[in-house]
């Protein structure tokens, strides 16, 4: 049986819906027309709603979002530990981490107790754009995916976290069936 995760107040997993989680796209810098996407996206059905952060700057519009938006706004992270601490201090709902780029695990550690004081939950979301090799087969990739998310797993739990979410995505529709069927297999 699958547990209830929390976004903010919204529930995932268990016995709630599938929930539909939008994208933003626009650049930050165009502030105004980033938070018209966010209303719209609220609007046509968006239950939560991701943006990429690459900057201090970007944390930081956090604020301003959730004065326009009354569903959970969720950090994609790339790259840079710190800001996803940033994003967790600034108010986001939750974080978006690849194990393939967030790998220094004194880095996770301080991402898993702020996010497990705030209340914060994490996403591990691997994708195969992470990997710097080609596989030679979609199972192959699918059981590099799995692996990658099993390491950050034993890391959260380690840690007594469990405000987890997984994403598994290949470059292509037989890898991420794969990888998804491999991880059901031995997680809920």
């Amino acid at each position: 049986m699958t547990r209830e995760v929390k976004i903010g107040n919204l529930g995932v997993g268990g016995k709630n819906p599938v929930r539909i989680k939008g994208m933003l796209k626009t650049p930050t810098q165009q502030t105004g027309k980033l938070i018209r996407e966010a209303k719209r996206l609220e609007k046509e059905g968006a239950e939560a709603i991701r943006m990429a952060v690459r900057t201090k700057e970007d944390a930081a519009l956090v604020s301003r979002l959730k004065k326009h938006v009354s569903i959970p706004l969720v950090a994609d992270i790339h790259f840079q530990a710190s800001l996803a601490l940033e994003s967790i201090r600034a108010g986001f709902d939750e974080i978006r981490l690849n194990p393939a780029n967030i790998t220094k695990r004194k880095d996770l550690r301080q991402i898993i107790r702020l996010a497990k004081e705030r209340g914060v939950s994490i996403r591990i979301g691997v994708n195969s754009g992470g990997f710097k090799k080609d596989f030679s087969s979609s199972q192959k990739l699918a059981q590099a995916m799995v692996s990658k998310v099993e390491s950050y797993l034993e890391l959260l739990e380690a840690e007594s976290f469990f405000d987890i979410m997984v994403s598994l995505k290949g470059s292509d529709v037989a890898s991420t069936i794969i990888a998804n069927k491999l991880f059901s297999q031995k997680y809920n």
